[in-house]
C-alpha cells in the first residue's frame, strides 16, 4: 500500500511482498480493507504505547527511527486519501483526539515547549 496507496494497492501484489498466498489476506482480514484496517489498529496501539510510556523527546526519536528503519511506513501515511475512511475511523478518530489532549496535558506541565502545535 505505501508505493500505490490504498486505490492502487493489490491484495495479490501485498500477498506476494509478503511471501503469502493472497488467499490467506482474504480469509485472516477479509480482503485489503480488513488489512488495512488491521495494520492501521496496530500502529495506532504500538502509538499510544510509545507515547504513554516515554518522555516526549523519547517518543519522537522512536517515531524518527520508524520512519528511518520502514519508510514505507511514513510513505503509506503519507498517500492515505482523505476520500478513503476506514470503517474504524471514528473509533480511530475518538483515540487519536484523546492522545492529542493527553499530550496537550504533558505540555502543559512543561514535559516539551509551549510554542509546539
Amino acid at each position: 500500500m505505501a508505493t500505490y496507496g490504498f486505490d492502487g494497492a493489490r491484495v495479490v501484489r501485498i500477498a506476494e511482498s509478503a511471501g503469502v498466498s493472497h488467499q490467506l489476506i482474504t480469509y485472516y482480514f477479509g480482503g485489503k480493507r480488513g488489512l488495512y484496517e488491521a495494520l492501521s489498529d496496530q500502529w495506532l496501539e504500538e502509538s499510544i504505547r510509545v507515547s504513554q510510556t516515554r518522555t516526549f523527546a523519547d517518543a519522537a526519536r522512536r517515531y524518527v527511527h520508524w520512519a528511518h528503519e520502514d519508510p514505507r511506513w511514513v510513505h503509506t501515511l503519507t498517500r492515505e486519501e482523505p476520500g478513503t475512511r476506514p470503517t474504524a475511523e471514528d473509533e480511530r478518530a475518538a483515540e487519536l483526539f484523546k492522545h492529542v489532549e493527553e499530550l496537550r496535558e504533558r505540555q502543559a506541565h512543561g514535559e516539551f515547549r509551549s510554542d509546539l502545535d
